[in-house]
């Protein structure tokens, strides 16, 4: 067992690298394009690579770890792929669901279940523990289930609300991957392991950017005149991965 679990490692370390080496096309890429429709599926893959490592890594460890410490450090690490997972799932299931004028699937509000619950676990071992990267990281877990239930539960509002899901959650799963690297490097950034800073910094700088882009976003959309379906080719080419 000891020998499939380091295989993993290693395997979620390349597809670590492969993540941030593919991650920028998407983002800077025409959207629609090819370079973002193939770069995004890539992106896509590794981090679904990296999710499923990293839970079954961390579970391993949760499962055969006697130190306390460990096990908490350990089973952090198994929430924070759930949350990056999550994110990425979302982030390619409002694709097929452009249409949707009712609920969403029965696997949606469950993924978004299990994340609001994930997120309320962490929260509250952070508070018993006074751990803030727990509070923090819970927390994000409780706002991002929270709002994933409530758009999968009612019918959508906003025209191209796809178009903004996908591109908050993409553009979540981004954070999630530059967060990874800059904590495997804390050390190397003069940080220490855990180090709140290493966990944060990627979200506190992302997490603006987002808004400010799903608001460039929405301006534009409100400028041109709304036809009968309001799909990506009618706003200058762009689109998203899986269109």
């Amino acid at each position: 067992m000891e020998q499939i679990v380091a295989g993993l490692r290693v395997l979620h370390v390349i597809a670590g690298c492969v993540a941030l080496l593919v991650m920028a096309v998407p983002l800077l890429a025409a959207k629609g394009g090819r370079a973002h429709r193939r770069a995004g599926w890539v992106f896509v893959v590794a981090m679904a690579v990296i999710c499923t490592t990293g839970l079954f890594t961390s579970g391993h460890r949760i499962l055969t770890e006697t130190r306390p410490g460990v096990r908490t450090a350990a089973a952090f690490l198994f929430y924070v792929s759930v949350l990056a997972g999550a994110s990425a799932f979302k982030g390619m299931r409002v694709l097929r669901q452009k249409k949707r004028t009712g609920r969403g699937g029965v696997l949606d509000l469950a993924v978004a279940g299990m994340l609001f619950a994930a997120g309320a676990v962490t929260a509250v071992v952070g508070l018993r523990a006074g751990q803030p990267l727990l509070m923090a990281f819970g927390g994000l877990g409780l706002v991002g289930g929270g709002t994933d239930l409530r758009y999968w539960l009612f019918p959508p509002r906003e025209r191209m609300h796809w178009w903004y899901e996908h591109m908050g959650d993409m553009g979540g799963t981004c954070i999630a991957a530059l967060t990874a690297f800059a904590v495997a490097n804390a050390r190397n950034l003069g940080l220490g392991n855990f180090s709140l800073w290493a966990w944060l910094l990627p979200t506190l700088i992302g997490a603006p950017l987002l808004v400010y882009w799903g608001r460039e976003y929405r301006r534009r959309f409100e400028r041109r005149e709304p036809g009968p379906a309001m799909e990506p080719e009618s706003v200058g080419g762009a689109s998203t991965i899986g269109a």
